[in-house]
């Protein structure tokens, strides 16, 4: 029955029902408590995790993930759980961007790179250039924010990424005042939004 809530939970995410997915996915926690079911356990953790991200609950997803990434490093094997490895690693950063902590955030966007270079997940690797791209945004240092970005375009692989990347590039062009690049990619931007309304700015 867990794992039958734990899809259910997924199925209702997917669809932006989040108040439906965390009840589900705290039915799957219970299941999963009772069975002794580890690995379930974890990836239901992340879940909540990402959902309390997504709400602004920072602090408390924070938390989530800070734990998760000491479970990880000292219970698993790396490689055996290498998606959600890189997982911990870009929501950690995502939770100390939202608290303004840019250092922190860097910090384990790094590593991300670092990682999924040396594990060659091309697709990761730029996902995290991406997103050191926004950090270095918040810190001021726009031209090397704008090449960290430009560089993972051809990569994004889903809306909330392509619209992230126009408006960061939207934003740095406007601090540039460029406003002609400014306005061009904001109109990208906002048009990737009305298309597929389930998307945020992170």
């Amino acid at each position: 029955p867990g794992l039958g809530y734990l899809i259910k939970g997924m199925c209702h995410n997917q669809i932006g029902n989040y108040n439906n997915a965390l009840s589900n996915y705290l039915i799957a926690q219970e299941y999963a408590l009772k069975n002794k079911n580890s690995e379930q356990l974890f990836y239901i953790k992340n879940l909540i995790g990402q959902l309390k991200l997504f709400w602004g609950n920072k602090e408390e997803a924070l938390e989530i993930f800070k734990s998760q990434l000491i479970e990880i490093e000292q219970t698993y094997n790396y490689k055996d759980q290498e998606q959600h490895y890189f997982s911990i690693l870009f929501n950690l950063s995502n939770c100390f961007i939202l608290l303004k902590e840019y250092d922190s955030a860097l910090f384990y966007s790094k590593i991300g790179i670092q990682k999924s270079l040396k594990s060659n997940k091309t697709n990761k690797y730029y996902e995290f250039v991406a997103q050191s791209g926004e950090i270095l945004y918040y810190q001021n240092y726009l031209k090397m924010a704008l090449d960290s970005i430009e560089k993972s375009f051809s990569y994004e692989s889903s809306n909330n990424g392509l619209l992230n990347n126009h408006y960061y590039r939207g934003k740095i062009y406007e601090k540039l005042n460029n406003s002609d690049k400014a306005h061009f990619h904001f109109s990208k931007s906002d048009s990737i939004y009305n298309l597929k309304k389930d998307v945020d700015h992170e």
